[in-house]
């Protein structure tokens, strides 16, 4: 058989230029690392998973997974940094394709036509920005959503993304036998990760398959019956750990009677009136992009009530309003009693992360495309600039707003890619210093073994990087370590010499949590 010639696609050619792009931006950008923020936590616990033979129970999945692979690839304990490196690194790809799967899945299905190319820069202009719209504030550091847990359990955000997408394929694009059995399987597997590493996003995921009811309860009772033998099964399988793994126990159920049902609607008010106060970081997270989105989605509202012929040639409107429907999940913690029965159902200090359940960061490229499709100008280039000029325009417009929300949004990703910023605030230099120090120690022969006090910072490089015994090691405290020492050389009949590690010249000082 004659072999065909080699086709040159340029389009193809371009769409895996622009993705090695993504990906190397993605691999020189740096982890969240400034002490002691919660990443030490995870990393730690990674560390002191990294002998388990048993799977442990709860969040701590994530951590002995991480172990396992460290194992594997002979990563050791002490090189913490690359590890934190290589979990930033490989969860952040894992959220951008499976984003960008998600964006791929609901744009195809909310145009009734789109070619293939249009699509990938679509689903593109989609995912980056889930990156960028999605951030809150800590402290000192405002950051987006990935640099604030890319080296942390709740990898389950992007996951539940990507099971919702096969669940939209399921019912929305009719794929093969095999096909619905390796979606099925990859839904029930990833269900019980989600239940078990962080369970939160797993609401989410109920959240959006209810809205889908209400829109498609005749389809979903057809798909049931000639799906029983996959569905029924499913459906156990998933309330079973739904009850094994959940291991949040909400209030809601402590209200289950009518006569405390006052009780419950004072509850919800007064947890909803403290959130609307504040504590659902509104200040942080609502930001000039998702104004302007939702702006547009008003605008395209009202044209569509006026053109709805021309629309109906165009979108899917049914699957268009699912998705309006769950990108409103953005107002849920600004209002009092959707905010307060969430809080009921899951904590007060948790309802400002229902901003991440929502799907708003799908509206910019598709009304932008459907807008200009419908003026005939739909080019590459012009879908391209148009969404580019509108997410300039807010940057710029954010920069001089009094919150700069967005712009701060931006500024940290740039800070991650291209500055040292979030790096921890010892550099090289100065971790090999204490290592010499801590070699010039014991060149000297010591009777007993060595416990080091210094400061929190010092210890926590001591301990982790170099393995040596340190006092008393918390990452969130900062004590009096050389009063420490004091009292430690004057106890007699100690087991173990104390020895002090003073603050080498030139070294930054310690600010916890800045």
């Amino acid at each position: 058989m004659k072999q065909q010639p080699f086709k040159y696609d340029k389009e193809q050619f371009v769409h895996f230029g622009i993705l090695t792009v993504v990906v190397l931006l993605i691999c020189l950008s740096q982890p969240f690392l400034r002490y002691p923020y919660d990443m030490y936590y995870h990393l730690i616990t990674i560390d002191q998973l990294q002998d388990s033979i048993h799977i442990p129970n709860g969040r701590l999945i994530w951590h002995y997974i991480w172990a396992k692979i460290f194992n594997l690839l002979s990563i050791l304990p002490n090189e913490i940094f690359l590890r934190a490196k290589i979990i930033h690194v490989v969860q952040t790809l894992i959220s951008f394709f499976t984003l960008f799967y998600f964006s791929k899945v609901a744009i195809r299905n909310i145009f009734k036509t789109i070619d293939k190319n249009r699509l990938f820069y679509l689903s593109l202009w989609s995912t980056l920005t889930w990156f960028v719209i999605f951030a809150t504030f800590s402290v000192k550091y405002h950051m987006v959503w990935i640099l604030w847990y890319s080296v942390n359990y709740q990898i389950t955000l992007p996951l539940f993304w990507y099971i919702l997408a096969l669940s939209l394929q399921l019912f929305w694009e009719h794929p093969s036998h095999k096909k619905k059995f390796f979606y099925v399987i990859q839904i029930i597997i990833l269900s019980r990760f989600i239940l078990q590493a962080h369970s939160m996003e797993y609401m989410y995921y109920l959240m959006h398959l209810f809205v889908f009811m209400f829109f498609y309860i005749k389809e979903i009772i057809v798909f049931f019956k000639r799906y029983f033998y996959i569905v029924i099964p499913s459906i156990i399988a998933i309330v079973y750990m739904i009850k094994k793994y959940q291991p949040d126990h909400s209030k809601f159920f402590n209200y289950l009677s009518l006569d405390k049902l006052p009780k419950l609607i004072a509850l919800i008010k007064f947890d909803g009136s403290h959130l609307v106060g504040g504590f659902n970081r509104a200040g942080a997270m609502f930001n000039e992009l998702m104004v302007t989105i939702l702006v547009m989605i008003v605008v395209c509202g009202i044209f569509l009530f006026f053109q709805r012929d021309k629309c109906s040639k165009i979108l899917e409107l049914k699957k268009s309003f699912y998705f309006v429907a769950t990108a409103m999940f953005i107002f849920i913690p600004l209002n009092i009693y959707s905010a307060g029965i969430f809080s009921v159902i899951t904590h007060v200090f948790v309802v400002n992360r229902l901003f991440y359940s929502s799907s708003i960061f799908l509206f910019l490229p598709v009304m932008v495309y459907a807008f200009l499709t419908l003026k005939n100008k739909a080019s590459i280039q012009y879908i391209n600039i148009t969404i580019l000029g509108i997410l300039l325009s807010v940057l710029i417009f954010s920069k001089y707003d009094y919150r700069h929300n967005f712009y701060n949004n931006v500024k940290s990703i740039y800070s991650s890619v291209f500055t040292t910023k979030y790096n921890f605030h010892l550099n090289d230099q100065q971790i090999k210093e204490i290592g010499d120090i801590i070699q010039k120690i014991e060149s000297k022969q010591y009777q007993k073994p060595i416990l080091y006090y210094a400061r929190a910072d010092i210890i926590f490089v001591i301990k982790y990087i170099y393995r040596k015994p340190v006092f008393s090691y918390n990452r969130r405290a900062n004590p009096d370590y050389i009063q420490k020492h004091e009292e430690a050389k004057q106890q007699k009949g100690l087991t173990f010499i104390p020895i002090l590690i003073e603050i080498p010249k030139g070294f930054p000082p310690l600010n916890m949590y800045h």
